[in-house]
């Protein structure tokens, strides 16, 4: 939105007229057409007007007003209106990083706080975003032979391998983790925040103090998994006074789907569900509100819509520490094909009570 003080002019305008020449410079206008200047004014309608080279583009009635007839020595203005104060407070406020409108941004694709990897709040709860394509200054692969550790983002974001071949690579905004080549490898990646990133860790977080969270991972399986090879993958997320929720998916059990694991009573509870990864984003997503804990799937990162894998009472898990965290795991029994993963993003937040 463009602004310009002490504009005012007379026109003419038909009712349903979208063009009109204005002496304005190149710009976007809320401005308000008028019978009369100051307390001589009896009516008024708020228009949009779009300005290239002196000629507007106008869109009509806004704010609540009337899209009407303007004759000859009618008034045009800029000056601040309702909608404009609006607009400016509903951006204020979705830029001071509060629960409610991370969750917005997270829900609109925007997650992070600038190019910042984490950041917190202590008396309202933690945070945490990584694009993992964007964390490397490094050499684009890695290979480890053997057990290997690697640290992409100063002890933040690490990947931890077993079995010859095991690797990571960053391809197009993309982070490739990989068992090798050999029949058995095994290799994780994790992202858990730390205070050098700004992050502040809530002390002893019970599950009473816990009020809501989102937490969620774009990943994707580039090549599917074939009958002579089997696999398993892992996907984990901890939240402070919740603990651990687990999604896996093994090629030769639950016909390949997703399976969601907890804890309850000191037992793990598996639930089956018809939700498998594949060669196509997909985001994974655990929600806590209302008394309950639901493990859903998203097609894309701001995907409105979402399917409900799994809804858990919290009162039925068990309860347990841990800081605002998520790993995922390949595992490779069979074959001599390497199976990968690709992780592109994952951002969380816990609000406290």
């Amino acid at each position: 939105m463009d602004f310009i003080n002490n504009y005012a002019q007379q026109v003419a305008l038909a009712q349903g007229a979208t063009g009109l020449a204005l002496a304005l410079p190149y710009g976007t206008y809320r401005l308000t057409l008028s019978d009369g200047r100051g307390a001589d004014a009896t009516r008024y309608e708020h228009v949009q007007a779009v300005v290239v080279d002196g000629a507007a583009t106008l869109q009509r009635g806004l704010e609540g007003t009337e899209d009407a007839e303007w004759p000859a020595g009618s008034w045009i203005y800029c000056s601040i209106t309702a909608g404009v104060l609006g607009d400016m407070l509903e951006q204020l406020e979705a830029a001071a990083w509060t629960p409610a409108n991370f969750v917005w941004r997270l829900e609109q694709g925007m997650a992070g706080q600038g190019s910042s990897l984490f950041w917190a709040a202590d008396a309202v709860g933690a945070y945490a975003r990584v694009d993992f394509g964007s964390l490397f200054t490094w050499a684009p692969y890695v290979t480890m032979g053997g057990d290997g550790q690697v640290d992409i983002a100063d002890g933040y974001v690490g990947v931890y391998g077993e079995g010859d071949g095991v690797g990571v690579q960053q391809l197009l905004g993309v982070l490739s983790i990989s068992t090798g080549t050999t029949a058995a490898g095994d290799i994780t990646l994790t992202a858990a925040p730390g205070q050098a990133a700004g992050y502040v860790e809530p002390a002893e977080v019970t599950r009473a103090q816990l009020a809501s969270a989102d937490a969620r991972a774009l990943l994707r399986l580039p090549s599917a998994p074939t009958a002579a090879q089997d696999f398993e993958l892992e996907v984990q997320f901890t939240v402070p006074g919740l603990g651990s929720i687990m999604l896996r998916q093994r090629r030769l059990e639950n016909s390949g789907n997703l399976t969601v694991h907890y804890y309850s009573g000191g037992s793990e509870v598996t639930v089956n569900t018809s939700v498998s990864m594949g060669t196509f984003d997909r985001v994974l997503n655990l929600i806590v509100a209302d008394g309950q804990v639901e493990v859903a799937s998203r097609t894309s990162w701001g995907a409105a819509g979402k399917t409900t894998l799994a809804t858990i009472p919290l009162s039925s898990i068990d309860e347990d520490s841990g800081a605002l965290s998520f790993s995922a795991r390949m595992l490779k029994t069979a074959g001599t094909t390497p199976r990968t993963l690709q992780v592109k993003r994952f951002a969380a937040w816990a609000a406290l009570q």
